[in-house]
């Protein structure tokens, strides 16, 4: 760990660990980190080398878990990211080895995910998850971020069930996410719901906030402006 801040991040790590009694868990990969996932993956050789590092890191630190957060399997993320068909098949496979490994078996392993599976060969959701459920103690449904400034309209940033909205608006929810992960394999007690602490926040034309012909009811899904970025609140310290 060459941050200059190492020292007190294991401090930290050690006091949550020992003195509060919770899991120290480390995350890999995210959106900005997910660029070479594929790559560490992608072979035999580099699966090994994975593994050793990931287990020796664990030991040094005395972590109790690893979190895999790759974005995205077999579907660039970033824009830059290494993708390849079969990165789902070399993901099992690194876990499995994981497994194998006699510190990766002591290990809480989870994984943070889309609403919908990993993507197969065909750059298609996968219809078997059974294999992960196997080797990961937690699935993270990452049910945030379906709606933001990239999208042609205003929507919900988390929407818990949208099928009542017009199917051309249907980008998916808690519920849709949870039934996709359960019918690929993995059982409910492992699916853990993402839900998230912020919203996005967007300017609206008065001539497309409400319905055509009305002044008090509100459009829904209306139309805004994309050269807006509207910042929020500033953050508030806790102590």
């Amino acid at each position: 760990m060459c941050h200059p801040c190492a020292s007190l991040i294991i401090q930290l790590i050690l006091h949550i660990d020992i003195e509060i009694n919770v899991c120290a868990i480390l995350s890999i990969g995210g959106w900005t980190g997910s660029r070479f996932w594929s790559t560490a993956v992608g072979s035999p050789e580099n699966r090994i080398l994975f593994v050793r590092t990931v287990t020796v890191f664990v030991s040094q630190y005395q972590l109790d878990g690893l979190d895999f957060d790759w974005e995205y399997l077999n579907r660039q993320g970033l824009g830059c990211n290494v993708i390849d068909p079969n990165d789902t098949a070399n993901f099992v496979a690194f876990l499995k080895e994981l497994r194998q490994d006699p510190i990766g078996a002591t290990l809480d392993l989870s994984a943070a995910v889309s609403i919908t599976p990993y993507n197969d060969a065909n750059e298609k959701p996968s219809t078997d998850m059974s294999e992960f459920a196997k080797y990961l103690d937690t699935i993270m449904i990452m049910n945030y971020d379906i709606w933001g400034s990239w999208s042609d309209a205003v929507g919900p940033n988390a929407p818990l069930n949208d099928i009542c909205v017009p199917a051309a608006k249907q980008q998916g929810s808690a519920v849709s996410a949870v039934a996709n992960w359960e019918k690929a394999g993995v059982p409910l007690e492992k699916i853990v719901l993402g839900v998230a602490s912020y919203g996005h926040s967007y300017e609206v034309a008065t001539k497309d906030a409400f319905v055509d012909g009305t002044t008090t009811e509100l459009a829904s899904y209306p139309a805004f402006n994309k050269t807006a970025r509207l910042q929020g609140d500033s953050w508030i310290p806790i102590i």
